[in-house]
């Protein structure tokens, strides 16, 4: 097969991430099983500068919301023999969706590039946010799911992957079938990544100020709602009862983010002095030493996402418990090997963390369910493989449509 895959805002800077992550891991490794990828990056303003990741060719066109723009896309699948699509499903846009579904002649695979937002969790979460933060997801919770589906549901587009058990639920009591929506969790990175160099410069500085006290360990932007402010005053309640711990804070430096508001409050907060913030993003192997060093990870989303981060993945294949909030995919995920604590709740998230501490048993036993759950999750070539296998069945769909109009 000759596959293409579309994502939207696709550049060098965020190729780590998700849900461009799993585009590139599933496109670079479809040559392992004989098939062609290729990617394309939807810009509003292209750079028409192509890049390659590993041995994957990435070309950047104008976002086909456009006539003339889907027409251009459209020409350039037929031009180039694509045999399937893989193509995001936005919440928010039905008509278009319908639009380029209709102009399309290949088979058409969905995938779901973010979350499934409940409209309860995003009212809960107004209170913490600014509202420039919380519109879009407050549209895409209120947004008809019936008629969404029914917009992208045609004969050469009916299958569809989500990337948790929720979301596929989520979909399905929307109108989508069950038999055609497939769970594909994000893939686990390889052994000689986790087995790299555990203590690198930058961890030695830190290990200094550490003074061999235990850590729990923040990863990602200084955002509001990544719940970095209800962790730093569950942090103060946790410091004024025990000496002996401390939190790092490995700032992830997006061109986006502000930071303001946080450097503002450690200069005022209690305990500052057993706080370290690292404000720029480190290296692979920088993240891997804090990772394998500390004691747990703490991710309290406010808006928690149903898709699993890749994050906390990570910290199961280094054995560590994992404190995150809600439920949905991401909670249903991580307790196995950590705990849920009530989002935007400083004193459950201090209570979990307090309870790790003192449970040596339940610590214990959440370390051991980590690696377990790590050694059972899929490879990117696992992943691969799955996506792959829902390409198969659109094109053999496809096929089967065709040769029922000839009969």
């Amino acid at each position: 097969m000759k596959i293409a895959l579309y994502t939207n805002d696709l550049v060098y800077e965020n190729k780590h991430l998700m849900p461009w992550r799993t585009v590139l891991e599933v496109a670079s490794n479809s040559h392992l099983f004989g098939q062609e990828a290729y990617v394309f990056s939807g810009r509003r303003f292209p750079a028409q500068k192509n890049w390659y990741y590993k041995n994957c060719l990435i070309t950047e066109i104008e976002k086909p919301y456009s006539r003339k723009a889907a027409e251009l896309f459209c020409t350039v699948l037929k031009d180039e023999s694509f045999d399937v699509l893989f193509l995001p499903a936005a919440w928010c846009k039905a008509s278009y969706q319908k639009k380029l579904v209709e102009a399309i002649d290949i088979p058409i695979v969905w995938y779901v590039p973010g979350a499934y937002y409940h409209f309860g969790q995003v009212l809960r979460s107004m209170k913490y946010l600014s509202l420039r933060t919380v519109i879009p997801y407050l549209i895409q919770s209120l947004y008809p799911k019936k008629y969404l589906i029914s917009q992208m549901l045609s004969s050469n587009s009916n299958f569809l992957i989500t990337t948790s058990e929720y979301t596929k639920q989520k979909v399905c009591q929307a109108g989508w079938s069950s038999n055609s929506v497939f769970t594909i969790y994000p893939g686990k990175p390889p052994r000689t990544e986790l087995s790299e160099n555990k203590k690198t410069e930058i961890y030695h500085v830190i290990s200094k100020k550490l003074a061999g006290r235990q850590f729990y360990l923040f990863m990602g932007p200084p955002a509001a709602i990544r719940g970095i402010n209800q962790l730093l005053k569950a942090f103060a309640l946790l410091a004024d009862k025990r000496k002996d711990v401390c939190l790092v804070c490995l700032f992830r430096s997006d061109s986006w983010t502000d930071s303001t508001q946080v450097r503002s409050y450690l200069s005022r907060v209690k305990f500052s002095d057993r706080i370290f913030c690292l404000w720029k993003s480190v290296s692979k192997s920088d993240l891997q030493a804090f990772m394998y060093n500390c004691y747990a990870v703490a991710l309290p989303f406010l808006l928690v996402p149903s898709e699993i981060p890749l994050a906390i993945i990570e910290a199961a294949g280094h054995s560590k418990p994992v404190i995150t909030t809600g439920l949905g995919g991401t909670g249903s995920f991580v307790e196995k090997f950590g705990l849920q604590v009530t989002s935007a709740s400083q004193q459950s998230l201090m209570g979990a963390m307090l309870k790790l501490l003192e449970d040596k048993h339940l610590y214990l036993e959440k370390c051991t369910s980590a690696q377990k759950i790590f050694e059972s999750h899929p490879t990117w070539e696992d992943v691969t493989q799955q996506w792959l296998s829902v390409a198969q069945k659109a094109v053999g769909k496809e096929l089967e449509a065709l040769l029922e109009k000839v009969s």
